[in-house]
């Protein structure tokens, strides 16, 4: 990517995100992340930490320290002796792995994100993996393309990638069925498939007023979020760039078009405003539907139990483009510790590591082999659901912006 398509298209996103501020919320104000907490914590509850201990970096949830204890605890049937030490990262994520990196206090392993590759490898941060892979026996092409590519930096692998994170419609089945929604697997239209004229349909029927007031919305699909905002803006026939990315169309005729049907859509209800404050949301089980990823899986579960599934993402009139993504594994160049941390990192990337990953309900494996209609990953974290939808029609994944 050249340094001029670089600032161009950091500069297009920006608009884009502006622009949805503007046109779905005029002057109201805009809701913001609330940051986490404060200090990191170094192994919670486990094993004294010596200049011996091998530092995994995770960021700080309930659910990727269950995910990366199972792991652990696989690994050291293998290797008994190890000792591991789980550093749990907390706030911005992103920005504390930035921190680190400056003052050398990078763990050995760390959670890497798509959005940090190239900044982190050209800053000699992370160690190129691709002979750690040939020892390994592990290849590229035993991994979706579109996430094992995000952690590749001017030829080099960098990251590898834990999980194949593809963009779904998670649903509500009661408030469906409430607003006169046929779910049966026979005849309804939420399936894998629908297009996006279904997905709208369906929005609307739930949306609820009451003394003409929106109390019930139809879908949250994320307007803050790039990812599924590209999504429909191609779909709709709208573009960013010109065909020579040299200058941004985002004033095009059918990008505005675009977005005033969204306002429309939001304006009846049929789609949430997330740039309002307080904003309605899916777990509150004021939003019928929500676009997301597997990773919300198991919050999802906890929060309503059996009465959710999920279906794919709508396809579009024009270009059917889905969201993908990914959440992978680098080791640090600082480390005094490669050969270990390589050999933690590869066990990960091997069938055996990513199908215990699997197991914890928390990510579909980025491994295309194992992505069988019988996989283990398919009874996490409800044996129920429409499992098919997290990996339906990979072939049009849309890179992360």
């Amino acid at each position: 990517m050249s340094s001029r398509f670089t600032k161009l298209f950091t500069l297009a996103i920006s608009i884009l995100m502006a622009l949805s501020a503007l046109l779905l919320t005029g002057c109201g104000s805009i809701s913001k992340p609330t940051p986490g907490p404060g200090g990191d914590t170094d192994n919670p509850g486990g094993d004294p930490v010596t200049s011996d201990t091998l530092r995994i970096g995770i960021q700080e949830t309930t659910e990727e320290k269950e995910m990366m204890q199972a792991v652990i605890k696989a690994y050291q049937e293998h290797y008994p002796d190890e000792k591991i030490s789980v550093v749990s990262i907390q706030g911005d994520y992103a920005q504390k792995i930035v921190n680190q990196a400056s003052s050398g206090e990078l763990p050995d392993v760390f959670t890497n994100l798509d959005s940090l590759v190239g900044y982190l490898a050209k800053a000699n941060v992370t160690l190129a993996l691709d002979d750690y892979l040939a020892e390994a026996n592990i290849s590229k092409d035993d991994f979706y393309p579109s996430v094992y590519n995000l952690g590749i930096y001017n030829g080099k692998t960098y990251m590898l990638p834990r999980e194949y994170s593809h963009v779904v419609v998670y649903y509500n089945k009661t408030m469906l069925r409430e607003a006169g929604v046929d779910l049966n697997p026979e005849t309804t239209k939420v399936k894998n498939g629908w297009t996006w004229a279904d997905f709208i349909e369906v929005a609307q029927k739930c949306v609820k007023k009451v003394n003409n007031q929106i109390v019930q919305y139809g879908a949250d699909l994320q307007l803050n979020w790039p990812t599924t905002v590209m999504s429909y803006l191609y779909g709709k026939g709208g573009t960013l760039f010109s065909d020579d990315k040299m200058s941004c169309t985002i004033d095009d005729q059918k990008t505005v078009a675009a977005y005033q049907e969204l306002k429309g859509y939001v304006d009846s209800g049929a789609i949430t405003n997330v740039f309002k404050s307080g904003a309605p949301t899916f777990l509150s089980q004021s939003v019928a539907m929500f676009c997301s990823v597997r990773p919300k899986a198991n919050i999802v579960n906890k929060t309503l139990g059996d009465d959710w599934d999920v279906v794919s993402f709508p396809a579009m009139e024009n270009v059917k483009t889905v969201g993908s993504g990914t959440v992978g594994y680098s080791v640090s160049n600082l480390s005094d510790k490669k050969e270990r941390a390589v050999r933690f990192l590869m066990y990960m990337m091997s069938e055996e590591g990513m199908n215990v990953m699997a197991s914890t309900g928390l990510v579909v494996p980025s491994r295309i082999a194992l992505n069988t209609a019988d996989a283990a990953w398919r009874n996490y974290p409800n044996a129920n659901i429409n499992q098919d939808a997290f990996i339906y029609q990979s072939e049009n994944d849309m890179d992360p912006l």
